[in-house]
């Protein structure tokens, strides 16, 4: 994991994966969130890609929120025209993790791919797991850069009522009837969602994460402050931290974490921390097939005051699968 300069990447440029050659694919998530299009506008004038993605999910241009993210669609594809030999858009579903997928599986029909820009700022976790997870099997030898421009400040909420919990698609497993179950959450400020994954497994044991190291020292406090605000009753509770900041160090945490209950419990990862940690734990999912990953639903987003302003630019380059 890089922290990056954002001042410094305005004047030089963000470059491609490999130095002098153009990516294959550029991907980004369109959205309500200004943020959405920051990355996009510090590409170097150099920079190249074969193939440009735009993502974006339906009830996000459709629904509240729909100005900002259609502008944002128009910004991106703008943008991304000017330095992609082919633009596309991809609508998906935050609701439907099928629409997802199959508008996913649409846009990386390219191929041969060995190299990856992937914009993971806004994106929604879970379409943010299907992208990665389809990238890394279609294209398991490409070098997969990932790129996230964290916010200066999250609004006073960030979702909040509740839908359901399913399984990430691919990342589900079969669960031992007889085993009791270990539930572990990568908490970030949506408390009321940890306390319903809670409400849902009946855990025997429950491992609540807060990361620390953080992507801004601002956010720790209010992590843990924002756990606080849920008591979680006749739960076996214990507490751990992971780093926020790096999708590796967040794999290799969970490791540790879970190495002595894999041959005694059923394992439900439930990631709802930075989009870095998310990518976090699907390494570690895909390294653990045992292991099932889940999403928690939330009603609706807070469109009109989910962040403001970027903080810092984080880059990271994830294993290759061979």
């Amino acid at each position: 994991m890089s922290r990056l300069d954002l001042e410094i990447l305005k004047t030089t440029g963000l470059t491609t994966v490999r130095p002098g050659v153009a990516d294959d694919l550029y991907v980004v998530c369109a959205s309500y969130e200004p943020r959405a299009v920051v990355v996009s506008g510090i590409l170097g004038t150099t920079y190249r890609a074969r193939t440009g993605v735009i993502y974006v999910n339906r009830e996000f241009e459709d629904g509240p929120g729909g100005n900002m993210t259609r502008a944002s669609i128009q910004t991106l594809h703008a943008r991304l025209r000017a330095c992609c030999d082919t633009v596309s858009l991809a609508r998906g579903s935050w609701l439907d993790a099928r629409e997802q997928i199959r508008a996913l599986a649409d846009a990386f029909t390219t191929g041969p791919v060995n190299s990856v820009s992937l914009d993971v700022t806004t994106f929604n976790r879970e379409s943010l797991l299907h992208a990665v997870g389809m990238l890394r099997m279609r294209f398991p030898a490409c070098q997969l850069r990932v790129i996230y421009a964290s916010p200066a400040k999250y609004g006073d909420w960030l979702s909040r009522g509740f839908i359901g919990i399913r399984n990430i698609m691919g990342l589900g497993c079969v669960q031992h009837a007889s085993w009791p179950t270990l539930l572990v959450v990568l908490s970030g400020f949506e408390p009321e969602r940890t306390q319903r994954a809670i409400e849902e497994y009946e855990p025997e044991l429950v491992l609540l994460g807060i990361g620390d190291p953080p992507t801004s020292s601002a956010f720790l406090d209010r992590n843990v402050q924002e756990q606080c605000r849920f008591t979680f009753d006749k739960q076996n509770l214990e507490v751990f931290t992971f780093p926020a900041d790096s999708a590796a160090g967040t794999r290799d945490q969970l490791q540790a974490l879970t190495d002595r209950f894999m041959s005694t419990h059923n394992v439900v990862l439930v990631p709802q921390s930075t989009k870095l940690s998310t990518l976090g734990s699907y390494l570690f999912a895909e390294q653990h097939p045992e292991v099932q990953v889940s999403y928690c639903i939330p009603a609706e987003y807070n469109t009109a005051g989910y962040s403001e302003g970027v903080g810092d630019l984080f880059e990271e380059r994830l294993p290759s699968r061979r």
